[in-house]
């Protein structure tokens, strides 16, 4: 018989586990053991301070599971043998349940490994000859005998437990509400008092698990998605990420519990990823072509039209000059090349890719023309700047560096735009300051959502604190613009002072590439605005909610984020819209 190689998880977040510790549980016949560490695949271990979990970059570790798991598929593919495989570790429940998910498809059989506080290690296999021989693991079921299928649309809580204690509802209905999901129903599998996972029931367990979950999707047809709630040991997790059946569910969320709440942490399909994959069908091809054609539209308008009274006067005669000449030297692709964007200055050449013009392929053809028109704007003024494609490599480390840049980037191309369409309305046109300039801001907000989409879907769940700070800035310049500005020089005045929109303090943690990520706000989390040099704070109040703040932003909520900023507007509108008192 041949013996098998042994491919060996551990998920070494929490503390590690050496090899020397479990071999003695393995079975003894074996070609060849291969450890597969987390911390090999980018995951950093969670530190602590004070006793307490610092934030935990949760992607970043989901993002080394996946990595290691793709590299021992292709090594064992590679060796042709049979293989066992076994899973061990020290890392948080949401962890365990993903490394399960990630395996159920293809690593079997499996035997999880499990130490416990006491030293004492547990060998528990997925699959074996015990089932149905120990009796039910889970005794007490409630939430899928609904008297038929319910009509709820929010996600189910799912609450699994070995522990013996029924579900905190208060604890699940938060999380839920705090990420900005209803609540479908609470289905219940637990233990009516504490029972250990071992030898004896753990494929009972495994199997039963994979019988309820199966249910769920029948027992709420409506529901949007699922959201898991462990309590219990790590080889619990596991076996409820592996029981799931992804198919059924549109959106798996999984929650993570420190004492008193629970915070919804990782979530099914990855956000991070692109959701609509770029595809190189013919006619998509043609799609992309025809966005290429209307953004060259705006292009070559904004370059005929603009003039130097149009932009901002710090640029200076001279800097307007050279700008204008700039703008002129670009030579235009005449396809789509490569996946993003490039502009090569000193060789006037720029290119537009694919996944550029993906990105914008929902928007109307007006929209794609604008948004071409501030991004070109805005890309040649980083020249101005000095950013340029011999510089640019990894500036956006640089978190507050970038930020400066793309504020004055930003501020150049609105004003510029608007500006020269104030010049080209109706001499009478009263409003064409307030109207134009909200066009042009709104196109800036079209074009960064146009982004976000595409990367991220219809919800930016890897929300970094730098691009919330930059909705922020633009949204509230938003409801400045809505209000009566009169002039040009009213629209370079609002534009052209420095603005910083910031909520704080917020948890979370920070990724792999040193980028905060927003988590969630605190009871003491504020929002902050500073003008010129001039500091406004709001506390939390009926209008300023920073959760609902961070929510609507994930999910593009312009209309409740320009509830807020009319609000904040209004509290100080002699600070944010001078000119309406000037007109009075």
């Amino acid at each position: 018989m041949e013996h098998p190689t042994q491919i060996l998880f551990i998920l070494n977040v929490d503390g590690d586990v050496s090899e020397s510790e479990v071999l003695p549980l393995l079975t003894p016949n074996r070609y060849e053991l291969l450890p597969f560490r987390l911390s090999d695949f980018g995951a950093v271990a969670v530190l602590r301070e004070g006793g307490k979990r610092l934030p935990v970059d949760w992607d970043g570790h989901a993002d080394a599971i996946e990595r290691m798991i793709s590299v021992a598929r292709d090594k064992n593919r590679e060796l042709g043998r049979p293989a066992e495989f076994y899973a061990t570790g020290l890392a948080p429940l949401p962890l365990f349940a993903h490394l399960g998910c990630e395996l159920s498809a293809w690593a079997a059989p499996l035997v999880l490994l499990n130490r416990r506080k006491a030293e004492q290690w547990d060998v528990l296999p997925l699959v074996g000859s015990e089932v149905g021989k120990s009796g039910q693991v889970f005794d007490v079921m409630e939430g899928l005998s609904t008297g038929g299928p319910a009509v709820g649309t929010g996600h189910v809580a799912l609450f699994v437990s070995t522990i013996g204690q029924p579900a905190p509802q208060d604890a699940i209905r938060t999380a839920l509400r705090e990420d900005g999901k209803g609540l479908a129903g609470v289905v219940e599998i637990r233990t009516s008092s504490l029972r250990y996972l071992d030898s004896t029931n753990s494929a009972n367990a495994s199997e039963q698990l994979t019988m309820f979950l199966s249910q769920i999707a029948g027992a709420y047809p409506h529901a949007a998605g699922v959201a898991v709630f462990i309590a219990g040991p790590a080889p619990l997790a596991h076996i409820v990420g592996r029981a799931i059946n992804p198919n059924q569910f549109a959106e798996i969320l999984f929650a993570y519990y420190e004492a008193p709440r629970y915070e919804i942490v990782l979530r099914r399909p990855r956000p991070g990823r692109r959701v609509r994959p770029i595809s190189m069908e013919q006619s998509d091809k043609l799609v992309r072509t025809s966005v290429l054609e209307e953004m060259k539209k705006g292009i070559e308008d904004i370059r005929v039209t603009v003039q130097a009274e149009d932009l901002p006067e710090f640029m200076g005669s001279e800097g307007k000059s050279q700008f204008l000449n700039n703008l002129q030297r670009v030579a235009l692709p005449s396809c789509p090349e490569g996946e993003s964007f490039e502009l090569h200055m000193l060789q006037g050449r720029m290119i537009l890719g694919h996944g550029l013009l993906e990105a914008l392929r929902d928007c109307s053809l007006e929209s794609v023309r604008r948004i071409a028109a501030l991004f070109f704007l805005h890309e040649v003024y980083h020249f101005d700047q000095n950013l340029q494609s011999t510089n640019y490599l990894n500036i956006g480390r640089a978190g507050v560096v970038l930020e400066e840049l793309d504020f004055w980037a930003d501020a150049v191309a609105v004003c510029a735009m608007t500006r020269r369409d104030i010049r080209l309305s109706q001499p009478d046109d009263r409003d064409a300051a307030s109207r134009c300039l909200s066009t042009n801001v709104e196109g800036v907000l079209s074009g960064i959502e146009a982004f976000d989409r595409f990367e991220h879907g219809d919800r930016i769940d890897r929300l970094a604190e730098r691009r919330l700070r930059r909705y922020l800035i633009w949204h509230l310049q938003l409801a400045r613009a809505r209000t009566r500005l009169g002039t040009g020089e009213e629209v370079q005045r609002m534009l052209t002072e420095r603005l910083i929109v910031e909520l704080a303090p917020l948890v979370g943690p920070v990724d792999v590439r040193s980028e905060k990520i927003v988590s969630r706000p605190l009871p003491t989390t504020e929002l902050y605005v500073v003008l010129g040099k001039r500091l406004f704070r709001f506390p939390p109040n009926a209008y300023v909610d920073p959760g609902v703040i961070i929510e609507s932003v994930r999910s593009f909520a312009r209309e409740t984020l320009a509830s807020t900023m009319d609000y904040v507007v209004g509290q100080h509108g002699q600070d944010f819209a001078p000119w309406v008192l000037k007109t009075r």
